[in-house]
């Protein structure tokens, strides 16, 4: 599957050594998002803040000279998949082979990326989960108020314009949420070696693909994969967005 993720990271560079700070945005695209590993890493999201964060040199046009900056990414799109890549094998120059880095990472099996957007994506995002939440409350009170005042007050007609709005499903879009689909792990100590494997949920159940054979496995099993050990690691995780019909006022 071709994953395409189009003008999907905002870069802001805020310069940490000058007295007035020296911004620049620029959009570029990109097909993945990184998950970085490190001695305090514990989940997949973490990772991922880490990787879209972070301290870089470059040429200061205030300074004239190299100057320490601060990298933050956002993302400005909800594309169809997510493809991430966790970021478990580095150089070992001593022994001359990408070394793999086994640190046990959960990953989520939904996955909520709000935080991560930025822009105009934040705001809608932002806005759009506010009136999700909020007239789905109104429309759970409202049912319950109007079941009440049937047994107590029947026969009196409801003339009140304040009434709790009726939702309406028109039309499918996404909160930010995500779903995981598809794992390939990883079982050895370095990139060279080892084996890799598939694993993809289809209609509701998991399967194990390694090369000819194919067999059915539990959810735990499948967040058995998140490392720690010499077992199947994952190494990249595909995620797909979950469309839904969103509820609005008539």
């Amino acid at each position: 599957t071709h994953i395409h993720t189009h003008r999907l990271v905002d870069e802001e560079l805020e310069g940490s050594d000058v007295t007035d700070p020296e911004e620049t945005i620029r959009t570029e695209n990109t097909r993945k998002l990184i998950v970085a590993i490190n001695v305090s890493t514990t989940n997949m999201f973490e990772g991922i803040r880490e990787n879209l964060k972070e301290r870089i040199q470059k040429r200061s046009n205030v300074l004239q000279r190299e100057a320490n900056f601060q990298r933050q990414c956002t993302l400005l799109e909800l594309p169809k998949y997510l493809f991430i890549r966790f970021n478990r094998f580095f150089w070992r120059s001593d022994t001359s082979i990408k070394a793999k880095i086994v640190r046990r990472v959960v990953f989520p099996f939904d996955l909520d990326i709000f935080e991560l957007t930025g822009g105009t994506l934040y705001k809608q995002l932002e806005k759009r989960r506010f009136q999700h939440s909020s007239i789905l409350k109104q429309s759970i009170g409202g049912a319950v108020g109007t079941a009440v005042d049937t047994v107590e007050t029947k026969e009196t007609p409801d003339t009140d314009d304040t009434a709790v709005p009726t939702p309406s499903y028109i039309g499918i879009d996404s909160l930010g949420h995500y779903s995981l689909t598809g794992i390939i792990t990883h079982k050895g100590r370095n990139a060279d070696s080892g084996h890799y494997i598939a694993w993809v949920l289809t209609k509701d159940v998991w399967y194990k693909y390694d090369d000819q054979t194919v067999i059915s496995v539990t959810p735990d099993e499948i967040a058995k994969l998140c490392g720690g050990g010499d077992w199947h690691t994952v190494y990249i995780a595909l995620y797909v967005r979950n469309d839904q019909f969103f509820a609005t006022t008539k």
